[in-house]
């Protein structure tokens, strides 16, 4: 039974249903390997999305697999199209995306996501995209799941979710306003990529890691620096698993009660230490902490620069590609469980004296910091819209 519709409302032209009414398609790939389709994965081509993609209502930068033109063709019978939503099943369910760029319809539908069309007669797509986000939907959602250890909903109950739809022409104005505010996210975290791209690009420019050195990479970069316990009853943490795989930025900071773990300060670089994590490139530059230390994993390897005017250079170096092949070369310990210990990343060789010529600095590292916070602040802003537009 669909939820009931006010007689204004429906004066008004609103419409009220099940989600399978008001969607043309759902991609749903539960199970499908490239194995199962007589092929296996490749190291290019086509883009698989699966669940661990999906961050902060955005697809990610961070690749896993691809698959070649052949698997894709099996695969993708129906492909993604501009104006299709991701919604997210499983670990975790719920998470969304839109599909703005042309870019996506190249893209697989991998396990524990469904990419949903809507009938844009009746419904926008971006107006869906936000309206899953919306409290009423998130309830339902859990509601209708199911699991032990990991809550996932099918794609028979996802189907009977209860929609109420302002007219579409309303909706589209909404998803216009609230598209606005995303696509401002959106650039701002394009930019903080293209930053990102040019720490690393001048490390690389440089050759730090090459066949003339003269120094050692402890002579440029604190580890581990020595941080101060502050005099407070809950510490900031960040743990591995909001560390990102590509760019600087790290997922939400929580809280801690005790003081153990890696310590850090603002503008340090939180390297991985540990297999996988390592060779998947978690890396990130910690901002947000203010003037307070945070902790974090035991399992990163705090740098941090020791000119000033370099703060950006442990972040260059820990995601050069020669750094982290040399680090993976150092790791020591069991299989799986394989670490490398920051003392023997201090004694990695270097040309200490083109170090001169990097070109980043405070001012870059302020400008990543302005537009984290900016973004923030917008996500605030997007959040209260959606309630206050969709309810």
């Amino acid at each position: 039974m669909a939820l009931e519709l006010t007689q204004e409302q429906k004066d008004a032209g609103w419409l009220s249903g099940t989600l399978e009414e008001f969607l043309t398609l759902i991609i749903d790939h539960r199970g499908k390997t490239p194995k199962k389709l007589g092929g296996d994965w490749s190291e290019s081509g086509h883009r698989v999305i699966s669940a661990i993609n999906m961050k902060n209502s955005r697809v990610d930068g961070n690749d896993h697999h691809y698959v070649d033109d052949e698997i894709f063709a099996k695969w993708m019978k129906i492909p993604v199209a501009v104006g299709d939503v991701f919604l997210t099943s499983e670990a975790p369910m719920g998470a969304v995306a839109y599909i703005s760029d042309h870019e996506a319809t190249d893209w697989v539908v991998g396990q524990r996501i469904f990419a949903l069309r809507a009938d844009e007669k009746q419904l926008h797509g971006r107006y869906l995209y936000y309206l899953l986000q919306t409290n009423n939907m998130k309830e339902q959602l859990e509601s209708r799941s199911s699991g032990t250890t990991v809550m996932g909903i099918k794609q028979a109950e996802l189907r009977k979710v209860e929609l109420i739809l302002q007219p579409v022409e309303e909706q589209k104005r909404i998803a216009e306003i609230l598209g606005s505010v995303d696509d401002k996210i959106e650039a701002n975290s394009r930019l903080l990529d293209s930053l990102s791209e040019l720490a690393i690009a001048e490390v690389e420019r440089l050759e730090l890691f090459s066949e003339e050195p003269n120094s050692v990479l402890g002579d440029l970069i604190t580890f581990s620096p020595k941080v101060p316990k502050p005099d407070s009853d809950t510490y900031q943490f960040i743990d591995m698993s909001v560390l990102p795989t590509t760019g600087p930025i790290t997922g939400a900071i929580s809280h801690k009660e005790n003081w153990t773990g890696s310590k850090f300060e603002e503008g340090d670089t939180l390297f991985s230490r540990i297999t996988p994590c390592l060779e998947n490139g978690k890396t990130a530059i910690a901002m947000g902490l203010g003037d307070k230390p945070g902790i974090g994993s035991t399992e990163f390897i705090v740098m941090r620069a020791l000119e000033a005017g370099k703060e950006l250079l442990p972040y260059g170096i820990a995601r050069n590609e020669r750094f982290r092949e040399i680090a993976i070369q150092k790791m020591t310990g069991t299989s799986g469980r394989q670490r490398v210990k920051w003392q023997d990343l201090a004694s990695t060789p270097v040309n200490a004296t083109r170090v001169s010529g990097f070109q980043l600095g405070k001012a870059e590292f302020e400008l990543m910091r302005s537009f984290r916070e900016e973004n923030i602040l917008l996500a605030s802003i997007r959040n209260l819209l959606i309630r206050h537009l969709i309810g």
